[in-house]
C-alpha cells in the first residue's frame, strides 16, 4: 500500500515549503532518494502517477509545492527562486534523513532549470538528473489497459441488465447486482454471482448491457451506460462468473466523471496517514526468529490459493511479523495465523499488509499486521522477544571470491556447520557461493566465511550484472538465511558493486554494510613504519591504482607523512585529475612533490610502491623497479609475479593487508597464516563487536579510517609478521633492505649500488 506523509518546513528566505513523501506502508528510510521539482504544465493526477512508479520501484520519493509562480523563459530571477527552492528542500531531506544520493525528476523542456542544477549546494554530495516526461509516460504505461486507459483497482457497487435488443431476442428483464472492478473511461471487469436458475447462462462474448456504476461519494450521479461484453472466465467458486466489458456510446461527460473519480481516490489511497513514518520511530521493537507458523484461508478468500499454507516467521513484534512461504499471499487478505511458538501454539487474526519474492531459493515474504491479538498471545511474543534480546548474539559474514584457481582446492568446511534449520542442498556447488567456517569472537559475536565458488579472472569475463547477481544471492543468503547483521566484502565482491555502494541500494538489502578498506588503508601506513622503520619524509613513495577506494585513502594519508615526492599511478586520467583536486582541497600547504601520472613506469625512482590495483594479473615488470625497492602488494591477485623477486633478492616484497588477531581462529584456510586475516575481514570483526550500525561503502571518510584505527588499538589487532608469498620474511633479509634506505637517507642513491 503505498501512503504519504506531509511535512512542511520554512527556508532560509522565509517561504513556506510542503513536502510530500511518498512510500510504502512500513517501508525504511534509505538512499537513493527521488525528488520532483514542480512542473507548471502538470496536473494532480500526472503528479501521483510519476510518484507512485517511482515507489514501487522501491525509491522514496518528495514531491513539494511553494509559492506559485510562472516561470518565464527569459526569468532569470524566477529561475534563481526554482533553484533556490530546490537547494531547501535538497538541504532539508539530507539534515533530517542523513542521505546524500538523490534522483531528481524534472522537465527536459526547462533548459535553465538543468542549467540552474548543476550549481546545486555542495552539501549533497551525488545526485543524477531523471527526465520527466520519459519516466511519466513509463508510468502510465504501467498502469494502462489494453485501451490505453489508466485504470483504478478498487471494488465499486454496479447494476446490470441485458439490453433492449437482447431483451427483444431473449425476453429478459432481470437486474443483476454486482461488483466492478479495474474501471477505466474505456471499460471495466464486472464480477457477479451466478446460480444455474438465474438468466446469467445466456451471457455470452458480445452481449451488449446496459450499466449502472455507482461511484460514491465522489460522484453524487449514477453512470449509465451501454457496454459489450469482451471476455468471460470462471470466478474464484463455482458459482462467481467473470467477464470484462468495453463501454460504447459514453457520454464526454461520463468519460469526465470517470477520470475524476479515478483522481479522487488515488488521492485517497495516498493520502491515508501513517503514524509518522519519517516522524516517529516504530514503538514496536522487532527481532529475527526461526519457528513454524501456518495460515489458514476463508475459502471464500482464497480464489486460487491453498486453504492452508505452512512456512516460518522469520521477524516478530507485538503488532505483526514477516512470513515466508513457497505461496504469494495478496495484500490486503484477511489470514488466521496459527504460531507454533516455543511456549503454546498461538492463533491470531491478521492482514497481510505487503508481500513481496525476494528468496534465493524461489520463496515469498509476507508482512502480517495482527488484528486484534489477545492480551495472553502478547504476553508470549513479549517473552520471547525479551529472551532473543538477552541470548541472542550479533553475527557477521565475510564474504569473498577465489582470487585464483589454488583457493579452490583448501579446505571449506560446507555442512557440519550449518544452523540447523538450513537446508543441505542449497548449498550444491551450482548455488554459486559456501559457507568455509564458522567461528565465535571473544564469546561476543560470532562470524562466517562465505566464499562465492569463482575466481577473479572468471568474474572478469562475466557480465557485470552476472556477476552482481551472485553477489546479491550470496548477501541475501547470508542475511536471511544465516540471519547475520553485519557482511563485509572482500577480493573483486567489492570492486564489481562500487564498493558495496551498488548492494547498499538495492532495498531487499538490510543487514549493515561494510567494504573493510579504511583498515586496510591505515595498517599500510602504519605498518610498513612501525615493522620497518622507514622514516618517509626522505623517501620517495608511489602508489599503483591511486585512485581506486584503498589507493585514494592510502594516497591521502602519504600526503600528510609529507615524502620526499610521491608519485600517484592509474589509467584514467580523469580519475587521476579528480584525486589531485580532492588531494590539493584537503591540503592548502603540501611539502611534498607531487606527481599524478598514467605511466607505471614512474614507479622507476621510487624507494616504495603501494599496489591496490584490481588487475587480475601481474602489472610491475622487473625494468619498473629500482635496485632496494620495498613493495607492499595490496592487491588480490597479487601485482608483483614471484619470478621478479627469485631473480631480484634486493628487492623486498611484502604480502600486504592482513592483520594479526590475537585469540581469534577462524576455522578456515585464506591464504595467510594462521592467526591472521585480511585486513577488510579484520574491520568488519570490530564493526560488529563496537555494534556500528550503518553501511559503510563507497568511498572512505578520513574520520572512519581514524575510528577504525582506534578500535583495532582497542582489542589490540596489528600488523601481521611480514610474509612474501606466504613465506616469513626473514629479520636478516628485512634488515638487509631497511639499513641500505637508512645509508640512502645520509649518502644518497650511491649508497646502495653494490652490497
Amino acid at each position: 500500500m503505498i501512503v504519504s506523509e506531509k511535512i512542511k518546513f520554512v527556508n532560509e528566505r522565509g517561504k513556506r515549503i510542503i513536502c510530500v513523501c511518498y512510500h510504502l506502508k512500513g517501508d525504511v528510510f534509505r538512499e537513493p532518494v527521488i525528488v520532483i521539482v514542480p512542473d507548471e504544465n502538470e496536473t494532480e493526477s500526472d503528479s501521483i502517477i510519476l510518484s507512485h512508479y517511482f515507489v514501487k520501484k522501491g525509491y522514496l520519493v518528495f514531491c513539494y509545492e511553494v509559492e506559485k509562480g510562472e516561470i518565464n523563459e527569459y526569468d532569470e530571477e524566477e529561475l534563481l527562486n526554482q533553484k533556490d527552492d530546490l537547494d531547501s528542500v535538497l538541504d532539508f531531506i539530507k539534515k533530517q534523513f542523513k542521505v546524500n544520493l538523490f534522483g531528481i525528476v524534472i522537465s527536459s523542456t526547462k533548459k535553465e532549470v538543468e542549467l540552474a542544477l548543476s550549481s546545486i549546494t555542495n552539501s549533497v554530495k551525488s545526485k543524477f538528473i531523471l527526465n520527466r516526461e520519459y519516466y511519466l509516460e513509463k508510468a502510465k504505461n504501467s498502469i494502462i489497459d489494453k485501451r490505453n486507459f489508466v485504470r483504478l483497482v478498487k471494488d465499486i457497487q454496479v447494476k446490470f441488465s441485458f439490453s433492449n435488443e437482447e431483451n427483444w431476442n431473449r425476453q429478459l428483464s432481470n437486474v443483476y447486482d454486482a461488483t466492478g472492478k479495474n474501471i477505466s473511461e474505456g471499460g471495466m471487469v464486472i464480477e457477479v454471482n451466478y446460480t444455474g436458475e438465474n438468466s446469467l447462462n445466456l451471457l455470452s462474448l458480445k452481449s451488449i448491457i446496459d450499466l449502472e456504476i455507482d461511484l460514491l461519494p465522489v460522484i453524487s450521479q449514477k453512470i449509465k451506460t451501454n457496454a459489450r461484453v469482451k471476455w468471460i472466465k470462471k470466478g474464484f467458486s463455482e458459482d462467481v462468473i467473470v467477464f470484462g466489458v468495453e463501454f460504447f456510446g459514453i457520454s464526454k461527460e461520463n468519460k469526465e466523471k470517470i477520470n475524476h473519480y479515478i483522481s479522487e481516490e488515488l488521492k485517497i489511497q495516498t493520502n491515508k496517514h501513517t503514524g509518522g513514518l519519517f516522524l516517529e520511530k516504530r514503538k514496536a521493537p522487532r527481532k529475527s526468529v526461526n519457528f513454524p507458523a501456518r495460515i489458514n484461508i476463508d475459502p471464500y478468500n482464497s480464489r486460487n490459493l491453498p486453504q492452508t499454507t505452512y512456512g516460518r516467521v522469520v521477524e516478530i513484534s507485538e503488532t505483526g511479523l514477516c512470513f515466508s512461504s513457497d505461496v504469494f499471499l495478496p495484500k490486503s487478505l484477511f489470514v488466521n495465523l496459527i504460531l507454533d511458538l516455543p511456549y503454546s501454539s498461538v492463533e491470531i487474526q491478521a492482514q497481510v499488509v505487503w508481500s513481496k519474492h525476494s528468496d534465493v531459493y524461489g520463496n515469498y515474504f509476507s508482512g502480517l499486521h495482527f488484528l486484534g491479538a489477545e492480551a495472553k498471545h502478547l504476553k508470549i511474543i513479549r517473552k520471547i522477544i525479551e529472551e532473543l534480546k538477552k541470548e541472542r548474539k550479533r553475527k557477521f559474514a565475510f564474504i569473498s571470491n577465489y582470487r585464483d584457481g589454488s583457493d579452490q582446492f583448501r579446505p571449506h568446511i560446507t555442512t557440519k556447520l550449518l544452523p540447523h534449520n538450513l537446508d543441505l542442498k542449497t548449498l550444491k556447488h551450482n548455488v554459486g557461493y559456501a559457507i568455509a567456517s564458522y567461528f565465535d569472537v571473544y564469546g561476543k559475536v560470532e562470524g562466517y566465511s562465505v566464499f562465492l565458488l569463482i575466481t577473479a579472472e572468471d568474474m572478469l569475463n562475466l557480465p557485470i550484472r552476472a556477476v552482481r547477481e551472485k553477489i546479491l544471492k550470496a548477501v541475501l543468503f547470508a542475511q536471511n538465511e544465516l540471519e547475520v547483521n553485519y557482511i563485509g566484502l572482500g577480493s573483486y565482491t567489492k570492486s564489481f558493486t562500487d564498493g558495496g555502494l551498488w548492494l547498499s541500494l538495492q532495498p531487499e538489502v538490510t543487514a549493515n554494510l561494510t567494504h573493510g578498506d579504511s583498515l586496510t588503508s591505515w595498517m599500510a601506513i602504519e605498518g610498513t613504519k612501525e615493522k620497518l622503520g622507514l622514516n618517509f619524509k626522505n623517501m620517495k613513495i608511489a602508489v599503483v591504482g591511486a585512485y581506486g577506494l584503498i589507493g585514494r585513502t592510502i594516497s591521502r594519508l602519504l600526503v600528510r607523512e609529507e615524502p620526499e615526492k610521491l608519485i600517484l599511478v592509474g589509467r584514467n586520467k580523469n580519475k587521476l585529475n579528480q584525486l589531485e583536486e580532492i588531494i590539493r582541497k584537503e591540503n592548502k600547504d603540501i611539502n611534498s612533490e607531487l606527481m599524478f601520472t598514467q605511466e607505471i613506469s614512474n614507479v622507476k625512482e621510487a624507494d616504495l610502491i603501494f599496489t591496490v590495483t584490481s588487475s587480475p594479473t601481474a602489472i610491475l615488470k622487473e625494468e619498473y623497479l629500482k635496485e632496494g625497492v620495498i613493495i607492499y602488494d595490496l592487491a588480490q591477485p597479487i601485482n608483483v609475479p614471484p619470478e621478479i623477486c627469485n631473480r631480484r633478492p634486493d628487492i623486498l616484497r611484502i604480502d600486504g593487508g592482513f592483520v594479526k588477531i590475537p585469540q581469534i581462529d577462524i576455522k578456515t584456510d585464506m591464504g595467510p597464516p594462521k592467526g591472521t586475516i585480511f585486513a577488510c575481514f579484520a574491520e568488519l570483526i570490530l564493526q560488529c563487536l563496537e555494534d556500528k550500525k550503518g553501511k559503510f561503502v563507497g568511498p572512505i571518510e578520513l574520520s572512519w579510517v581514524e575510528q577504525v584505527r582506534d578500535w583495532s588499538k582497542k582489542y589490540n589487532f596489528s600488523h601481521a609478521d611480514l610474509t612474501c608469498f606466504s613465506f616469513p620474511l626473514t629479520d636478516g633479509h628485512i634488515k638487509n633492505i631497511t639499513t641500505k634506505h637508512a645509508l640512502r637517507e645520509k649518502l644518497g642513491d650511491l649508497a646502495i649500488t653494490s652490497d
